[in-house]
């Protein structure tokens, strides 16, 4: 097998998104991790001075560390805006989801 090459571009106008530093976790890094890790992941996700985008499943990681929760469903991106907090929002959706709502 030869190896594969993949490359990717990414116009300059993009980076003006995040003109700061930024992390971005996926959830396939973060959810085999023991509670101790994921607290400890928790308490430098807070302290860090940059930007954080995670990817995750995982609702207290998402309620820990979040201001806002977005959800990507049938195509689309929505804000979890419900409450007055992303834990209330969450929350609110995974209650929809059991409703029927969703």
């Amino acid at each position: 097998d030869e190896p594969t090459n993949v490359s990717t571009s990414v116009p300059d106008s993009h980076f003006e998104l995040f003109p700061f530093l930024c992390i971005i976790l996926f959830s396939i890094f973060v959810k085999h991790l023991d509670l101790e890790t994921t607290q400890a992941l928790i308490e430098a996700i807070r302290e860090f001075q940059g930007g954080v985008l995670i990817v995750s499943h995982d609702q207290h990681l998402l309620t820990s560390v979040c201001n806002n929760i977005y959800v990507v469903e049938k195509g689309g991106l929505e804000e979890l805006r419900e409450g007055n907090s992303a834990e209330e929002a969450f929350q609110a959706y995974k209650r929809a989801i059991v409703l029927g709502k969703r």
